[in-house]
């Protein structure tokens, strides 16, 4: 087994443990969540959401919505946002018929507040294979309040093709009732470096941030030394990774020896200490595993495992 497929693998491990269990929702503040606000409504207090990741690790999740009485349809505002991880692709995305969802047609809970909407005639309210259908605005109407769906996209059919995502692999969905000027692809920004969407409430020309939340600043990417061992390798792998890293997530670039080519990757706190790490490399390797941190600019260490089996350990150095 070569020293290139032990680095490869070392890299797969940063962000997608094969055994964890999906995280559960949890409140976060809106410093920490990757839904950034500009312009809303003063009148709408936001609650912030972490679903972390999904059962196989394909995409993590994140949700603010409003929290006014379900009888204030005005203003009662959903959003859930989509982060795609490494090695997976986007479906069609929603695919069946929109007035299908759940959102819809539930009498009890949260989304209660939009059950009975009534749609307007002539929209196009399925969209099966169809990748036209990254941008979607469908308009309803519930309690008199005028709504609208929103589904946005920008990466289906266009995700790289053997990371398996863009440079800013997000979905998002909006379900907002209390304004007819309809969401535009131009009121969502998605930044894949500092791992955010912003959206910009419809008609708004002010940049002003609403909800305590401020627009997380460019971090330069940095460069960490790692140390690999891969079973059945007598050998210790060294090389390094590059991250930019922003709220305990970040990306993970290396350049393998010997012009054999390069590994894509990323990885994720969940935590102050523990994470996920995953992995691809232009080559076909990949590998994937957890990791725990020793604190800010201490560095990391991870275990995992390959395609085969096979157990993987590295260190991350500390910032120099």
């Amino acid at each position: 087994m070569t020293s290139i497929r032990l680095l490869c693998v070392f890299l797969a491990l940063l962000m997608s443990g094969s055994n964890a269990a999906a995280a559960k929702w949890k409140s976060v503040t809106p410093d920490n969540s990757p839904i950034k606000l500009l312009s809303w409504p003063g009148e709408i207090t936001w609650r912030h959401v972490d679903g972390g990741f999904n059962e196989n690790y394909a995409f993590k999740r994140s949700a603010a919505y409003s929290r006014q009485s379900a009888s204030n349809t005005k203003n009662s505002t959903f959003i859930f946002v989509m982060e795609l991880m490494p090695n997976f692709y986007w479906d069609s995305g929603r695919s069946k018929d929109i007035r299908k969802l759940s959102f819809f047609n539930s009498s009890k809970g949260y989304f209660k507040r939009f059950y009975g909407a009534v749609f307007e005639e002539g929209q196009k309210f399925s969209c099966y294979k169809d990748h036209s259908c990254g941008f979607r605005n469908i308009r309803f109407r519930v309690n008199g309040e005028n709504c609208q769906y929103v589904y946005y996209n920008p990466d289906l059919g266009t995700t790289d093709e053997w990371t398996g995502r863009s440079e800013a692999p997000f979905s998002t969905e909006i379900i907002h009732c209390g304004t007819s000027t309809p969401f535009a692809e131009n009121s969502f920004k998605l930044d894949g470096e500092k791992e955010t969407v912003t959206i910009t409430y419809p008609g708004s020309t002010d940049n002003t941030e609403t909800g305590n939340s401020q627009v997380s600043r460019p971090h330069l990417p940095f460069k960490r030394p790692i140390a690999i061992r891969w079973e059945g390798e007598k050998k210790l792998i060294a090389g390094t990774v590059e991250l930019s890293k922003t709220s305990g997530a970040g990306k993970i670039r290396i350049t393998l020896p010997e012009n054999a080519g390069s590994c894509r990757g990323a990885f994720k706190f969940d935590s102050s200490r523990k994470g996920h790490w995953s992995v691809s490399c232009t080559n076909g390797l990949s590998a994937s595993g957890t990791m725990t941190g020793y604190g800010k600019g201490k560095g990391s260490s991870g275990v995992g495992y390959d395609a085969d089996g096979r157990s993987v350990t590295f260190t991350m150095g500390g910032a120099s």
